[in-house]
């Protein structure tokens, strides 16, 4: 049992800011001649962003981060070896971003909330 010096129990247990509990990745990719395809999906757990203490060492609220999940998807096609077109997608759930302070165990508010929106894209690469 880890003790504090001069503790009378166990330390307490701290999480750590930005740490999330769980980080996940997938991805499909499918590639066949002039084709190629990726679709992804990454998300994190919610984390704590900080704590905030009085002058007395007293924890008086802290700020945290919900669940952030994303979806992309990219298509290419080379038609000829020198020229490769792109369709890009991001952010397909659009899910928002949002930040929150809590100010007691049970109670907390809203504090950042951002619609990161869904982003589309074409494109054309050359190759000398």
């Amino acid at each position: 049992m880890l003790k504090t010096l001069g503790a009378t129990g166990p330390a307490p247990f701290v999480k750590i800011p930005g740490l999330s509990k769980w980080s996940y990745n997938v991805a499909l990719f499918f590639e066949k001649d002039a084709i190629s395809t990726r679709l992804s999906y990454n998300g994190r757990s919610s984390f704590l962003n900080g704590n905030f203490f009085n002058p007395s060492g007293k924890f008086v609220g802290g700020e945290g981060t919900l669940k952030v999940v994303r979806l992309d998807y990219s298509f290419n096609y080379t038609p000829v070896p020198a020229i490769t077109l792109t369709v890009d997608a991001t952010n397909l759930l659009a899910t928002p971003f949002n930040n929150y302070r809590q100010y007691a165990p049970d109670a907390y508010y809203p504090r950042d909330i951002r619609d990161e929106g869904r982003y589309y894209g074409l494109g054309a690469r050359f190759r000398f």
